[in-house]
């Protein structure tokens, strides 16, 4: 397996910021350096994902960061019929939208974030997402049952919420995400994560498909997920995380007029008590018990 390099990422990062038919907009020197810098860590984490599969299950991860601008759809993963080989591949003509949406936020008081935080969250937790598929068994049932892709689709989305937390855990993440973004405080870093997350469940809001859950709950699981692990790992108390959650409503507020978009994302955020309710009540007794389920035909059990 090759080793991670910056330059490696680079090439690739270049290879779309270079397409002929990239669209180049008046950001055009800021949009590079955000897709740049957002596939380092992409690339990153993917190694870290592989290298760990190889070495405890025999199992290969890649990631295909898809470089041609024409290609729309956000992310997806595969598993390679008879072989432990997962690929999931991500667009960065995705992660520019990304970007596209939250530019304007630069210029918002105080100016506390570079908007690059919010495109480089939203990207890691795009992609655990299509990870967790293969992580947590979901690959390896094949079915076309809608009711069955659905509930794959929420596990995957909790889980994807914990998966980010690799940007804490995984101590040249956490770096890139201090040196890039400037992102070092660990109340910052969550509230940056939980307006991520509601970015982009409204930036996935297009699908018609049914196997989707409303953007809302995605948001949340992609929240309840990430709070697990926060908790677990002592990164932050319940008052803290509570905090930062006040804090992402707020910018979400703030962004509403320039960010295309934002008063549905004020409004996915309006919503997260509603949705820790149905949670609680009794999702997350169907989730875990599905999960359960999905976990026992994986090869990456313990």
């Amino acid at each position: 397996m090759l080793e991670f390099s910056d330059a490696a990422a680079i090439k690739i990062a270049n290879e779309y910021l270079d397409h002929p038919n990239r669209y180049r907009s008046e950001h055009d020197e800021t949009a590079r350096a955000v897709v740049t810098k957002t596939t380092i860590m992409l690339a990153k984490i993917a190694h870290s994902v592989s290298v760990n599969a190889l070495e405890k299950k025999e199992a290969e991860f890649v990631l295909q960061l898809v470089t041609d601008p024409r290609v729309l759809k956000p992310a997806t993963v595969v598993k390679k019929p008879d072989e432990a080989v997962y690929v999931a591949t991500i667009a960065l003509a995705f992660v520019e939208s990304l970007f596209d949406r939250v530019v304007a936020m630069a210029d918002l008081p105080p100016g506390k974030f570079d908007p690059g935080a919010f495109v480089a969250f939203a990207s890691i937790t795009a992609i655990g997402h299509e990870f967790s598929h293969g992580i947590y068994g979901h690959c390896e049932v094949g079915t076309n049952d809608k009711q069955e892709l659905y509930w794959q689709e929420l596990d995957a989305d909790r889980r994807s919420g914990s998966g980010s937390f690799v940007v804490v855990n995984d101590r040249d993440v956490r770096r890139m995400m201090a040196d890039f973004f400037g992102i070092r405080d660990n109340i910052d870093l969550l509230e940056v994560a939980i307006f991520s997350q509601s970015l982009l469940a409204f930036s996935l809001s297009g699908t018609t498909s049914a196997i989707y859950a409303n953007s809302a709950l995605r948001s949340f699981l992609y929240f309840d997920g990430l709070r697990s692990v926060v908790l677990l790992k002592m990164f932050a108390n319940p008052l803290e995380i509570e905090y930062a959650r006040k804090n992402a409503d707020r910018l979400a507020e703030a962004a509403r007029e320039c960010v295309p978009g934002g008063a549905e994302i004020v409004e996915i955020r309006s919503k997260h008590d509603e949705q820790e309710k149905l949670w609680r009540e009794t999702l997350k007794a169907e989730v875990f018990a599905f999960a359960d389920r999905m976990i026992a035909r994986s090869r990456f059990r313990e």
